[in-house]
């Protein structure tokens, strides 16, 4: 088979594209507004060729706003989507994400924008027009980072591991360099348990520990305990004592890229 490839400036390529859109379900694009209007093959446009045509943009900022035109690539999403802010230590430089996070995200929007849109022309037997963005798709993404800064009128703080308030929600270097993380939210349910199955069962009877107000309020210190105690044993070693203890306690790994695959 032949590739179809079209010089969309020609009246001939702007003829087989409708036709095309006259037997499609959805039209997807990326161009930018002027480019898309220029080339004829705006949704004014192509809609009057298939009325039921879904009509999908992704767009880095959105279709509406001084900023509608300009150019957006993942690294120009992540940044102003204050993503690169929600990771690292308090007092580390911005972060980037690898793998092209904002635009998976954008991807995942604009196929929920799609799937959403068929069910309403299979119910209504309407086509319609859907907008989705880098932006977007990276606030919604930090939904519970914006929602905070709506309501609180202040940002979730980056957390730094060795200041954390709960030392049962961290993660922690083991003796052969790697490492696991804990996620007991509730640290009085799970704290016997843990110290227990590490051998540190002492710390049940250290005032410092003894409630969850003690334990956050010291958290540092307990965090200093665990990161020795963590450092005597591989990670291995520490994932078989964990799956023998008592209280169904809640760990794993914090793999590489490759251990996950």
């Amino acid at each position: 088979k032949k590739s179809l490839v079209l010089d969309f400036k020609k009246e001939k390529a702007r003829e087989i594209i409708y036709e095309l859109v006259k037997k499609s379900d959805v039209f997807v694009t990326n161009f930018r507004i002027a480019a898309v209007n220029k080339l004829g093959l705006s949704y004014e446009v192509l809609s009057k060729h298939n009325a039921k045509l879904i009509y999908a943009v992704a767009s880095a900022w959105g279709p509406k706003g001084p900023d509608a035109d300009r150019p957006g690539l993942d690294y120009a999403g992540q940044a102003r989507s204050g993503f690169m802010f929600t990771v690292g230590h308090p007092d580390s430089p911005p972060f980037l994400g690898t793998g092209g996070i904002a635009d998976q995200m954008g991807a995942v929007i604009l196929a929920y924008g799609v799937m959403t849109a068929i069910v309403v022309r299979e119910r209504f037997g309407i086509g319609q027009k859907i907008n989705t963005s880098l932006l977007g798709s990276m606030l919604w993404l930090e939904g519970l980072n914006v929602a905070a800064s709506l309501m609180l009128g202040s940002e979730l703080p980056r957390q730094d591991r060795r200041t954390a308030n709960n030392a049962l929600w961290n993660h922690y270097e083991c003796a052969d360099g790697k490492w696991i993380a804990i996620a007991m939210l509730q640290a009085d349910r799970y704290f016997p348990y843990l110290v227990r199955a590490m051998g540190i069962e002492d710390l049940q009877k250290d005032p410092r520990f003894a409630t969850i107000e003690k334990k956050t309020e010291n958290a540092p210190e307990l965090i200093s305990i665990l990161d020795r105690t963590f450092a005597t044993k591989t990670r291995n070693e520490w994932m078989r004592i964990f799956a023998n203890a008592e209280g169904d306690l809640i760990y794993e790994a914090v793999n590489t890229i490759n251990e996950a695959v």
